[in-house]
This record gives C-alpha cells, sequence and structure tokens, in this order.
C-alpha cells in the first residue's frame, strides 16, 4: 500500500497509539473541551411546563441553543408532540385517572345497551348512529 500511495501522505505521519501504550484502561469519559448544555436542560423542562404549546424553533431561540439540541433533551426527558402539544410520554396521576373513568363508563355502557342497537344500516355502508348525548365531565 506504501508503494501506491505518495510517502508524504499525510495519512502516514501520525503516530498510533493504542490503549495499551498510553496506559489508559478507565472507561469512563474524559472531561471534553466544549460548551456544555446542562444547565440549559433544566430551563428547556421549565419552558415546557410553562407553555405546554410552545415550539422547539422558539425554545431553541429563546436560551440561543440549537434546535437539534432541544430535540434531543425532550427525547430524553420522554416528552412526545401530540396534536401540537408537548406531552410527557407517562400518564400524570390525574390523567391515568381519567382514563380509568372513561374506560369504566364505556365498559358499563357496553353491558347496558348492545353494540348492534346503535349501528344503523343504510344502502351499501354501513353508518353509526349515535343516541346519547355526551356531557362533558
Amino acid at each position: 500500500m506504501r508503494d501506491v500511495v505518495m510517502e508524504d501522505d499525510v495519512c502516514f505521519n501520525y503516530p498510533i497509539k493504542t490503549v495499551v501504550q498510553c496506559n489508559k484502561f478507565d472507561i469512563e469519559d474524559e472531561p471534553r473541551c466544549g460548551r456544555p448544555v446542562t444547565d440549559k436542560v433544566d430551563a428547556i423542562s421549565e419552558k415546557v411546563e410553562q407553555d405546554r404549546h410552545i415550539s422547539s424553533y422558539d425554545i431553541a431561540e429563546e436560551l440561543g441553543i440549537d434546535h437539534k439540541t432541544v430535540l434531543i433533551h425532550l427525547n430524553k426527558a420522554e416528552y412526545t408532540i401530540q396534536l401540537a402539544t408537548l406531552v410527557p410520554h407517562e400518564l400524570t396521576e390525574k390523567n391515568l385517572m381519567y382514563t380509568v373513568l372513561i374506560c369504566d363508563s364505556q365498559f358499563k355502557r357496553s353491558q347496558t345497551e348492545s353494540f348492534l342497537e346503535r349501528l344503523i344500516t343504510g344502502d351499501e355502508k354501513w353508518i353509526t348512529g349515535n343516541k346519547n348525548v355526551q356531557k362533558r365531565l
């Protein structure tokens, strides 16, 4: 290979050091140079808690960090975008109780009135008809 490539090629001038030669057996990361963003992680979470409809572009602009960094930290905090709102992936206690309440009411409704009684058949299509008016909780 050395015969094909020119003698003063840059790639052959770098010294190669192995882990054994450097005596570095620690598997922990060494401190890196550059700007750490750890102080901005809490600020990202606070912005989302204050306004669930804020966009990731607005967060990046207000905090002065890269948009991709904001997306990475939102993903690590398990936020997902649902209907243009940032929502935690896991349900809160209130949301969980509300979901159980709705499931329970739908289950009891299916026991009292049959699903087939609520179906209306038409020409060649199935049309669902709902006699009940749902009340807001």
